[in-house]
């Protein structure tokens, strides 16, 4: 009979105990290397079947980022300036502000792109299928005969004053390619791999394994679909706004452990922070913003002591941040120039009602717009309607349980945002005259990424104050709800590519444009790679049941 009894206990010990090794270890089920390892591998496969669903060329300005990576990626890094190619009459200021910022490279022709344009360019009405055409036609390139695949070609890009950081890795590697459509792809793949690996270790600092179930949540809401797009084609933006979300996410990391910070900790704030201060023009005021925001939180005395109690860590991470943001004014004072406008900027002021008004539409933009417009190819109402009550709920969910001093952090980063959205939007509008919203969404991301990510801080370290209120399978829900947003964003991107905006929802069989391979295989990486961002929030609630279960022991 005692036998019967011990091996009646023994049993679930075993099946326990192959749980644990299968999901990482004798001692703890899931820890945070396993969460953030899965959130790194998820984005990674819907970054790639992004990468490839996205005819070449397609993303906003795309062709003349192209021309500035294959540049950089070869160690050009400033070109002599030259006009911008196009003498467009109806836009005069933008084309005084092109002229200023064109530069000439010499970049591989086989591996060159025919003009700084593409054919797809604010042409979604049709399918893809002019990408399929010759060099020049997808290109949208007035040649009449097939350009050089031999040495060198000198091109002509209006994106030629913007920062090196985020085109080196792209045109290195883009660079090993055999033509201009491979070459292209390949410089997505470099960029991705650097919003992977930001976004990584954004993850990382900000796991709390006291608080594993809400830590992710913020995160999960600031990667929108627009962020998984604009780091999918080759365009600065997409590091800008990654650079931002690692930058913050280590600040607030500081934050929670204080004096006991670690090393890497200091050392993901230095390289985040020169990295976002280098990023574009705006990238020192999103580092101001994120540091300013922190000390708020902190106060002037705390802040110091951590700082101090960091020593030469510390040190290092203040050090890199500054020279990140020093080398961009010295980039724009004394290397590219400043721009100069037609009309001043305070002659924006009679827009400020009307931007204003778009807010809601510039809202859209960041959660998910596609195409050369971002607004060509719309992610649709579900993800819209989703994304924003999901953004709403987690910052009134952290308002509710903040302290007074991280309410009025809150709600001042809030009001920044919109204030920052209009008034850019104002200045824009006729610095450019492109009319519209003046400025787009996905500019914008850099900066709302730090409110929203703020507010999951703050929602972690404060939810137990909701009591059994507390909304515990909260990440889950986020994590499931985000996922199917994500897919549901890129079948609307899918579709736009195969049968235009206006051809039907449901587009498999009927698709006039296909990606390499088909659709099959690169739907199928998206929904795996979805599921995989699913997977993260049951994960999560996992580890928080055996922490639960550990303090409750």
């Amino acid at each position: 009979m005692l036998s019967r009894v011990r091996l009646r206990r023994t049993t679930p010990a075993k099946a326990g105990d192959a749980r644990r090794r299968f999901l990482g270890g004798r001692n703890q089920a899931v820890t945070g290397r396993h969460v953030i390892s899965v959130w790194c591998a998820s984005l990674l496969l819907l970054g790639v079947a992004w990468v490839v669903i996205n005819p070449a060329p397609s993303g906003s300005d795309e062709p003349a980022h192209y021309i500035h990576a294959l540049a950089t990626g070869g160690g050009e890094i400033v070109g002599p300036h030259a006009l911008f190619p196009s003498r467009d009459a109806n836009f005069p200021d933008a084309v005084n502000l092109w002229d200023q910022s064109s530069r000439r490279f010499s970049v591989p022709a086989r591996i060159a792109p025919a003009s700084t344009f593409a054919c797809t360019a604010g042409n979604w009405s049709v399918p893809a299928t002019c990408t399929n055409g010759s060099r020049c036609e997808r290109w949208a390139a007035a040649c009449a005969t097939e350009p050089p695949t031999t040495g060198s070609v000198s091109l002509v890009t209006y994106t030629g004053d913007y920062e090196p950081t985020f085109y080196v890795l792209p045109g290195v590697v883009a660079r090993l390619a055999n033509n201009d459509v491979n070459g292209l792809r390949a410089a997505r793949l470099g960029g991705l791999l650097v919003a992977v690996a930001l976004l990584g270790m954004a993850g990382l600092l900000l796991w709390d394994r006291r608080e594993p179930a809400m830590s992710l949540v913020g995160l999960l809401i600031s990667v929108t679909p627009t962020v998984m797009y604009m780091n999918s084609v080759v365009n600065p933006n997409g590091g800008e706004i990654v650079s931002s979300i690692a930058f913050i996410a280590a600040l607030l990391r500081i934050r929670r452990d204080g004096e006991a910070t670690s090393r890497f900790t200091w050392m993901a704030a230095g390289v985040s922070g020169a990295l976002c201060g280098f990023s574009k023009i705006d990238g020192p005021a999103w580092v101001l913003v994120a540091t300013v925001a922190i000390v708020a939180l902190l106060g002037i005395k705390g802040s110091f002591a951590i700082v101090r109690h960091g020593g030469r860590w510390a040190a290092f991470a203040v050090t890199a941040a500054a020279v990140g943001v020093l080398a961009d004014q010295v980039w724009w004072h004394f290397i590219v120039g400043v721009p100069t406008f037609l009309h001043p900027a305070s002659s924006g002021i009679r827009y400020i009602t009307e931007i204003a008004g778009a807010v809601p539409q510039l809202v859209q933009q960041m959660i998910g717009a596609f195409g050369w417009g971002e607004g060509d190819i719309s992610a649709g109402s579900f993800t819209y309607l989703v994304w924003s009550v999901m953004a709403v709920g987690v910052a009134s969910l952290a308002m509710l349980v903040a302290s007074r001093r991280e309410r009025v952090v809150i709600s001042a980063l809030v009001a920044f945002d919109i204030v920052y959205m209009v008034v850019t939007g104002a200045v824009a509008r006729v610095e450019f005259g492109f009319g519209g919203t003046g400025t787009l969404g996905r500019y914008l991301l850099p900066l709302v990424v730090i409110t929203t990510l703020t507010a999951g801080e703050v929602l972690t370290q404060n939810h137990r104050r909701l009591g059994s209120l507390s909304p515990r399978r909260l990440v889950a829900g986020i994590a499931i709800t985000t996922a199917a947003c994500q897919f549901v964003s890129l079948w609307m991107a899918a579709r736009a590519y195969a049968v235009s905006t206006t051809g039907p929802l449901l587009f498999l069989g009927k698709s006039q444009w296909y990606p390499p391979l088909g659709w099959a295989p690169w739907l199928a990486l998206a929904a795996i790679g979805c599921s995989g961002v699913a997977v993260v929030g049951w994960l999560a609630m996992i580890s928080n049941r055996r922490t639960t279960l550990a303090s409750s022991g």
